[in-house]
């Protein structure tokens, strides 16, 4: 039997705004480069790759990470905010089907026996 190469899959689901983001820094005539150095302007250390990473949707984004790149890109936070109410649902929130999952069954504490444990 030959074995198949394992290829591992690039997640572009981590974040929601990388597309504002492209199309923000694209509007302003600025590489991915520009954008980082107008990050580390305002005090954030960042590289071009993160910055494509950002906009690709494979790197994850933090509130702060928000703040800063609404403050390079020189629009408010909201502006990067804006219609992600429009943009499609993730993936695997919610089982195929439309079935409402079964909750999981409740854990049970583990009993207390005297005299056993640790002979105190």
């Amino acid at each position: 039997m030959a074995r198949s190469k394992y290829v591992p899959l690039r997640r572009t689901d981590r974040n929601l705004i990388g597309g504002t983001v492209a199309r923000l820094r694209q509007q302003q005539a600025l590489t991915q480069q520009d954008l980082a150095g107008r990050a580390a302007v305002v005090g954030w250390v960042i590289s071009r790759d993160a910055v494509k990473r950002i906009e690709s949707g494979e790197r994850e984004v933090t509130d702060i990470d928000i703040k800063f790149l609404a403050q390079a890109l020189r629009v408010p936070p909201a502006v990067l905010l804006e219609k992600l109410e429009e943009q499609p649902k993730l993936a695997g929130l919610r089982p195929s089907g439309g079935k409402t999952p079964k909750p999981a069954a409740p854990i049970k504490a583990p009993s207390r026996r005297s005299g056993g444990g640790m002979g105190l």
